[in-house]
């Protein structure tokens, strides 16, 4: 499970922390790269987080991408939310929140899941589906990255392009 944040409270971090903690599965580890205020550290003592805080560069977040088999983004308050299409191009099946303006480009059920806000219970789930049903997963993975082109810079210049030849006319 791969988690990226760097303001805990509006990326929704307390959550998925609160998840994992709740989840406890065996050979499974969470990733989690961000910063964690003082009073909410002891929630990184749960069995298997990797916890980076240092700054990473693209080629080191790519590996964290291609190490991990989902993403997690369970933001409170959240633009759009490129990350997510970021981990969905390198195969990962998300868990966002409506309230992560990507989550319109995620198809509940098929490419990833959408959870509803400070809900530590449904992100549990959620990752405990995956875990549970590695071959789901998978395909998830597959539909994730098709979802992803839709998405990227090239398709969004290519939509720009003919939205403003369209007021040309």
């Amino acid at each position: 499970v791969l988690v990226t944040g760097g303001q805990f409270v509006r990326k929704g971090l307390f959550y998925v922390l609160e998840a994992w903690r709740k989840l406890n599965l065996p050979d499974a580890e969470m990733i989690f790269k961000g910063s964690v205020p003082k009073e909410f550290e002891y929630l990184l003592k749960a069995k298997n987080i990797k916890h980076i805080t240092k700054y990473l560069s693209d080629d080191e977040m790519t590996a964290l991408y291609n190490d991990a088999h989902i993403f997690v983004l369970p933001s409170i308050d959240e633009g759009f939310g490129q990350v997510v299409m970021e981990a969905m191009s390198a195969g990962l099946p998300v868990i966002v929140t409506r309230n992560v303006g990507s989550a319109d480009g995620v198809e509940d059920g098929k490419d990833g899941f959408i959870v509803p806000i400070r809900s530590s219970d449904a992100i549990a789930e959620k990752i405990k589906f995956f875990y549970d049903h590695p071959d789901t997963m998978k395909t998830m993975s597959k539909a994730a990255v098709e979802k992803s082109r839709i998405y990227s810079p090239e398709e969004f210049t290519k939509r720009i392009i003919a939205a403003y030849r369209s007021m040309l006319v």
